[in-house]
């Protein structure tokens, strides 16, 4: 009798449908206390040359993927060496809830599986670091 009440409540039916689902298993990436880190990316739309472009489908290939949330520089910078093996996108998010985790992240890098790798800020692995980790030496 009460478990219907508590189902319709958003915070257990998001945290049921995690646990079913598997999608709120977080892996160690090996350093690191951002709250994201290991975490799947939820599926969010970025902004970038003047279209809309899905994390989902930037990750369909297969590949790594850098999201510059903020037009960073120096972040693409680190990435290229990696060209080959990640793809980069920079720009905002589109309309992002003001409840996600995501908020204030300046840009992440994501495992071809959709987990993430690396935060900015509030990760101490640098962002060279992780991508050597998990994408081998840069060509």
């Amino acid at each position: 009798d009460e478990i219907p009440g508590l189902t319709e409540q958003e915070s257990v039916s998001t945290f049921l449908a995690g646990m079913v689902s598997g999608i709120d298993i977080a892996y160690d990436m090996g350093g690191g206390s951002h709250p994201l880190l290991g975490r799947r990316l939820q599926n969010i739309s970025i902004e970038a040359e003047k279209k809309i472009i899905s994390s989902a489908d930037a990750l369909s290939g297969g590949r790594g993927l850098l999201l510059d949330f903020q037009d960073n520089s120096e972040l693409r910078k680190r990435a290229i060496g990696w060209a080959d093996r990640v793809d980069t996108i920079t720009g905002p998010i589109h309309e992002l809830s003001e409840r996600s985790e995501l908020v204030g992240a300046a840009g992440v890098l994501v495992r071809p599986d959709g987990h993430i790798a690396w935060v900015a800020p509030g990760s101490y692995l640098d962002l060279s670091g992780a991508l050597r980790r998990w994408f081998g030496e840069p060509r």
